[in-house]
């Protein structure tokens, strides 16, 4: 039979198997590997710092509906920009920083608490027995640096700093420059009272509370100054702003820090700026505003004043002339050309203006609406606010994919193509802008002409009623400008309001994630030991088990035989344990099942190097099969190394090597019976004192052998071991079936490859592998167990007696067998 379990397909199943059989050998190691992985996972949920995650959510209205009052309700129209907020630039405000540093400013968190003990260290916020007030006129400041404070009173503390290397600020500029010298510092110091070298400047106030000092004995307490720089890039590392729903105009920002408290303080600080900020934007704006309506209202009353005066004036002193017809219609048109020609001029310098911000792709946002100055041009506003529309759609698309996606692409080619549109407008608007102007001045040309031809007192009369009507329109226009306004300022409200206020994120810390540190504790717990198992059984050259053996070739394994621990302790060779005796009728089994005729056969038995049970193997497979009613003759042929003569104490002056000396004729005279088992013949032979070649290749071996096979039904030969030395290569032909003996623990994996190839080389047929000194525990012949009583012809139905099964320990440790 030349088919093996390496012949066949692998089998996930088995692998799984043969994995867990080798896992449950190590079970110790995996339990110890589990054991101080989950008290590492401990240790580190119960040292490790907390850090907590906090939220808010706010609603930006983006239209600036929210205000009642507002400018836009007054008229039809308003700025671009403020019309519809862009809402991509929000999310970056609310990082900005300027807005972070203000909020760590009026937070006063530029110094950092913390305590600390033989192995935990955490930070503190409003907790603490002090707080440290910075000196802020004075230029320089020891920063990112543990500052140590131990309080010996009530009114003074010990200032301790022990540092390698230290970083100092210029309080001033800011910059922070690295000093790589050593500093020691210990000093004492007043609570309340300014502590000022050279290397630092405040105050520290000590707090008397009670519960907080109790909280800290035994523990050393320490601050850290940071510089505002530094905290601004921490806080925007670690802040985040995200929009809730595409559809939706919330915003939810969220931060995570140890000291939960601290994250709340900062985040709704940071809305509350946020939204003063707005407000406080359209406050400057509306004051600027006021500003100069009021400035403009104050030249304009004085102009009216002095119009109205002289006009007054002018009709007591011209006996109240009033206006022929020909004057009042002279005058009511010259007024409204005047009137249509200031429009005119405005709307020019309007298109003038607008063409400017659209060449410029950062003025988008600062575009007027035409309707401000009373354009009614529904293209042009169409085509602005398309405009604004995609400017808004590129800042959403390039913060969400990036600013070199392909939609981003798509979108500055649609902003492009919109752009040149409104310019394309925007010049002929410009061009019949122009044209109205000049013919505005033509009219007003002729009127002036008009009015020139009539009388000198009506003319006069003309002049100062047209000076007062204009600046009576102006003071009129301006008085409505400045009330809306200033109801517009009135009202305090944002476009920004807080939906949800800070809060902590989830029912506990975000991290450490106390499930996941666990389950990673024994993932690793297991993980390790199994790469270590899995390293061993590799870098392990040794065959560990059967398993090893049908991986690396394809000759079979007849049986795999238990260890005998009574072979060390009896010196003896034939098995008595049962499981080694029912392994070598296994072995017996499977010859007959490969070999069906092997009657009348000789059995080679040999080894790859010594120690590794060819002889025990050889003896008690004569022995099975003696006992099982067969003739056997068992030969010592290892002239090198011979062990039969000494187990079967028979007289070592006639046996194998005299025979093939010469010094005795006769082969009955070195074949001895077996005094128990009278089947059993064997011939004993010595070490040879010269090269045992010669032994080997004499002819008297080979006629032996054909001459006794008639006399028996089984002939085996203990061989010489092959790796070594080529003895067996003078007597693999005599044999019709060679086994080889392995032993687990003990032969190299090399050696299976070497068996391999002679096997090709010499075209040997029948060749089969034994795996010897296999732990009892590991095999199974069935429920009963059988002893030497079978011999006898009776059979012992009693399962197997723990006391008598082998010590796989000192299985592996006998070289005997």
């Amino acid at each position: 039979m030349k088919t093996t379990q390496s012949d066949l397909p692998s089998n996930p199943e088995l692998n799984l198997k043969e994995f867990l059989k080798n896992a449950w050998a190590h079970k110790f190691l995996y339990i110890a590997s589990i054991l101080v992985f989950g008290a590492l996972g401990y240790g580190y949920l119960k040292w490790a710092p907390p850090v907590y995650e906090a939220d808010t959510s706010i609603l930006v209205n983006t239209q600036g509906s929210g205000r009642l009052f507002t400018e836009g309700n007054f008229r039809d129209g308003g700025l671009v920009g403020d019309s519809e907020k862009n809402l991509f630039n929000e999310m970056n405000i609310l990082k900005s920083v300027g807005l972070v540093q203000s909020t760590i400013e009026d937070l006063d968190i530029q110094v950092s608490y913390h305590s600390q003990n033989i192995i935990i260290k955490r930070e503190h916020y409003k907790d603490f027995p002090f707080r440290v007030k910075l000196i802020q006129d004075k230029p320089n400041q020891l920063v990112n640096v543990p500052i140590y404070v131990k309080m010996l009173s009530d009114a003074s503390y010990q200032l301790t700093i022990n540092v390698h290397d230290y970083e100092m600020m210029d309080q001033g500029t800011g910059e922070v420059g690295l000093v790589e010298n050593p500093l020691i510092i210990s000093r004492e110091h007043r609570f309340d009272e300014p502590a000022q070298t050279e290397y630092y400047n405040f105050t520290i106030e000590k707090i008397f509370d009670q519960n907080a000092s109790e909280a800290f004995i035994g523990k050393e307490l320490f601050f850290m100054i940071h510089p505002i720089n530094d905290l601004v890039r921490s806080f925007q590392n670690k802040l985040s702003v995200t929009q809730v729903d595409l559809q939706a105009s919330i915003l939810n920002i969220t931060s995570e820090g140890e000291v939960l408290e601290k994250e709340i303080d900062f985040l709704n600080q940071l809305t509350s700026n946020y939204i003063n900020s707005k407000i406080s934007e359209r406050n400057k704006v509306a004051s600027n505003k006021v500003s100069f309506i009021d400035q403009q209202l104050s030249s304009i009353t004085d102009s009216l004043t002095h119009a109205e005066r002289s006009l007054e004036l002018f009709r007591r002193n011209s006996d109240a002339v009033n206006l022929t017809q020909t004057g009042a219609s002279a005058l009511e048109e010259y007024q409204e050309i005047q009137n249509k020609q200031a429009q005119a001029d405005l709307n020019l310098k309007y298109y003038k203006s607008l063409l400017k911000y659209v060449k410029d792709s950062n003025g988008i946002n600062q575009i007027v609406a035409p309707s401000i100055v009373g354009i009614d041009d529904a293209l042009l506003s169409d085509n602005l606010m398309e405009l604004k529309r995609l400017s808004s759609e590129l800042s959403r698309v390039r913060f969400l994919k990036g600013p070199k996606s392909y939609d981003v692409e798509v979108i500055q080619h649609q902003i492009e193509n919109t752009r040149k549109s409104v310019e394309e407008n925007l010049r002929n608007l410009i061009n019949s802008t122009s044209i109205t102007v000049g013919d505005y001045a033509d009219r007003e040309s002729r009127l002036a002409r008009t009015i020139d031809q009539l009388p000198t007192r009506e003319k006069k009369l003309i002049t100062y009623q047209r000076k007062t009507k204009l600046f009576e329109n102006l003071y009129n226009y301006l008085s409505q400008e400045l009330a809306k306004t200033g109801i517009a300022q009135a009202e305090d409200l944002s476009d920004v309001r807080i939906i949800n206020h800070a809060r902590m994120l989830g029912d506990s810390a975000k991290s450490p994630n106390k499930a996941m540190i666990m389950f990673l504790s024994l993932l690793l717990g297991l993980l390790v030991p199994s790469v270590i198992v899995t390293l061993k059984g590799e870098i392990d050259e040794s065959i560990s088990n059967i398993k090893v053996i049908e991986k690396r070739v394809k000759i079979p394994v007849l049986a795999q035989i238990a260890t005998d621990p009574s072979i060390r302790k009896k010196e003896t060779i034939f098995a008595e344990h049962w499981q080694t005796k029912e392994s070598i009728r296994d072995l017996h089994a499977n010859i007959k099942f490969f070999l069906p005729n092997y009657y009348k056969k000789v059995i080679a038995v040999t080894s790859s190097v010594p120690g590794e049970g060819k002889s025990f193997v050889a003896a008690n497979l004569a022995l099975t099969m003696a006992s099982a009613g067969n003739s056997v003759l068992l030969i010592d042929a290892d002239f090198r190394n011979p062990s039969l003569s000494r187990h079967f104490g028979v007289d070592p002056t006639t046996n194998f090597s005299t025979y093939l000396n010469g010094w005795t004729e006769e082969t009955k005279e070195i074949i001895h019976t077996h005094q128990k088992y009278r089947n059993l013949d064997y011939i004993t032979t010595t070490a040879a004192s010269t090269n045992p070649h010669r032994y080997l290749q004499n002819p008297k071996f080979e006629f032996m052998i054909i001459g006794l096979k008639d006399e028996y039904d089984h002939i085996i030969i203990d061989c010489p071991a092959v790796g070594l030395v080529s003895d067996y290569l003078l007597l693999f032909h005599l044999a019709d079936i060679h086994l080889f003996v392995t032993r687990q623990k003990f032969s190299k994996q090399s050696y299976l490859k070497e068996i391999e190839k002679f096997k090709e080389k010499g075209n040997v047929e029948n060749l089969y592998l034994v795996l010897n000194g296999v732990p009892g525990k590991k095999l199974k012949h069935g429920y009963f167990a059988y002893d030497a009583s079978i011999d006898q012809g009776t059979e012992s139905k009693k399962g197997p007696d723990k006391k008598e099964e082998d010590d796989p320990k000192k299985a592996e440790k006998s070289t005997s067998q």
